[in-house]
């Protein structure tokens, strides 16, 4: 934890209860825990899974509204594009001195996202922050990112960050394929992929 930043302090001082509350309400030691989170672009929410690390299952502990949507359905193609990427991240970066608050950073471009985007300028620095603003994050308010931050903090062992277009219901499935019919194989590639997470997933 990075106490003696003064935002990391404040964010402690003003959320550490509401965010052990979170880990107590499911049973998780928040010390011995680890998170995954889920973002829908479509539905613009991310969910917080947390769990024991010698258990499976992972519990939904809170949800988070984006505050704010950049770009469209479909993967992030190059600088500048201001889409949220999608697939499977990890984080790799805590800015406690960013512009927006608070941020997480992803280690985005991954060499799966080289595959379909520009080589030269894939685009970079993909966060989850505060703020109400994006051109490619995820920003969930100054407010919630506080709650966030700690939560990772605490638990920054291997964190997984998984960005889908929606959730793969049958009706979104329909409506967006057909809708977006160029993403087609990329999204059911995803839903393969998630397919093998979400029954460990409990919300």
């Amino acid at each position: 934890m990075d106490v003696g930043d003064t935002r990391v302090d404040d964010a402690l001082k003003q959320k550490k209860e509401i965010v052990d509350a979170y880990f107590t309400n499911k049973n998780i030691v928040q010390e011995n825990a680890m998170l995954k989170l889920v973002a829908y672009k479509n539905e613009q929410l991310i969910k917080i899974y947390a769990k024991q690390m010698n258990t499976k299952i992972w519990q939904n502990i809170i949800n988070y509204p984006f505050c704010v949507f950049s770009g469209k359905l479909g993967p992030k193609i190059k600088e500048g594009d201001k889409q949220i990427p999608e697939g499977f991240y990890k984080i790799n970066r805590f800015n406690a001195q960013s512009k927006f608050h608070l941020s997480l950073g992803l280690n985005y471009p991954t060499k799966d996202d080289l595959i379909l985007a520009d080589k030269d300028r894939p685009g970079r620095d993909i966060f989850i922050h505060g703020g109400c603003s994006s051109i490619g994050c995820i920003a969930i308010t100054d407010d919630k990112i506080k709650e966030l931050y700690i939560m990772a903090e605490n638990c920054r062992a291997k964190i997984e960050v998984i960005i889908l277009p929606f959730e793969m219901t049958n009706e979104n499935k329909t409506k967006f394929y057909n809708k977006m019919p160029q993403w087609v194989d990329f999204w059911s590639k995803l839903e393969i992929r998630f397919n093998k997470i979400k029954p460990f997933l409990k919300d």
